[in-house]
């Protein structure tokens, strides 16, 4: 029996390694490393399609320009020299604000204009106080975004009152009725930006 089995190991053997001559068995055993390709290498810039890129970059530049340029005279010359064309970056600092002071609170102008785009816009802070409204409610031509800083506020949508509290923002519709009042116990801080024209033929 043991004769059998060393036998039988020297043909096991002999099989393999007349596998292992055979084409392509050597190769399939070293697949694993020899089979990973080189890694692709960046390809140098092309000088020629950089250029006609930067080309194509500057002409888009110079056509913005000239559209820019073209919305801006349109806005002033729809502005009719009474309003600022609002085209210049800029910041505005609190302590630079004009005040002006009700028996309601303080208001402080921030801007106003028409921007390039041709919406009339005009920004201020108020400062209302504990149990009082800027005013009573009424309803505009324009539209109003109010942003709460601090405090809370009543508004009163059409009739409806929504509480809305520090971070909260307001938006009053053109032609709806719509006010405000410091239902808190501290002065409220808000954030007005109008959009639209109004002028006496438009007023609702």
């Amino acid at each position: 029996m043991n004769s059998l089995n060393r036998r039988d190991m020297l043909v096991a053997f002999s099989s393999l390694a007349a596998l292992a001559a055979l084409p392509g068995v050597g190769e399939a055993q070293g697949a694993g490393t020899a089979g990973l390709q080189e890694p692709i290498r960046d390809q140098p810039p092309n000088p020629v399609r950089a250029r006609a890129q930067d080309q194509v970059l500057r002409q888009q530049e110079a056509e913005f320009e000239a559209a820019r340029r073209k919305v801006l005279d349109s806005a002033a010359s729809s502005a009719g020299g009474g309003e600022t064309v609002l085209s210049v970056q800029r910041t505005f600092r609190f302590e630079d604000l004009k005040v002006s002071k009700s028996a309601n609170g303080e208001m402080r102008a921030v801007t106003k204009g028409v921007l390039p785009t041709g919406e009339s816009v005009e920004l201020h802070e108020t400062s209302l106080l504990p149990g009082h409204m800027p005013h009573p409610a009424h309803k505009h031509r324009h539209s109003e975004f109010m942003m709460v800083r601090e405090g809370e506020l009543e508004f009163d949508n059409n009739g409806t009152p929504e509480r809305v509290g520090p971070g909260g923002v307001i938006f009053a519709a053109s032609g709806v009725m719509h006010g405000l009042k410091n239902v808190g116990t501290t002065t409220a801080q808000y954030f007005v930006i109008a959009i639209g024209r109004e002028t006496p033929a438009q007023t609702v």
